[in-house]
């Protein structure tokens, strides 16, 4: 919903300013239709075009960055799980959690994959 409202009102805004520069176009004088002005018009719509363009690129350099590193995490986090999966099963049934009422991890997958728990 917020995304349409957002939308809306950004088009009637756009919309809205350029009825304006329509309307308004025909009450300036003469002399501010020049092509003097209508060229530093273009020159400042270009350059505030560029730095918009500017900041859109570094706004996604810095979301793709940003999840670089959460990807990055999450798979060091998964590989220090799986080492420890390894060493608990080289371990075998004797390594026991005071969490889970003397029954090994192994155990406790194997029983609630019975069970139909997830």
């Amino acid at each position: 919903m917020i995304p349409s409202i957002v939308g809306l009102f950004s088009f009637v805004a756009i919309f809205g300013g350029a009825l304006l520069g329509i309307f308004g176009a025909r009450a300036l004088p003469e002399h501010h239709l020049s092509n003097e002005t209508r060229t530093a018009v273009s020159v400042s719509a270009a350059i505030i075009g560029t730095l918009a363009a500017l900041v859109i690129g570094l706004m996604i350099s810095t979301a793709s960055s940003s999840f670089s590193a959460r990807s990055s995490e999450v798979t060091a986090i998964s590989i220090d799980l799986i080492s420890i999966n390894h060493m608990m099963q080289r371990y075998g049934p004797e390594v026991m959690l005071p969490t889970n009422g003397g029954q090994s991890d192994q155990a406790l997958v194997y029983s609630s994959k019975a069970s139909g728990a997830t």
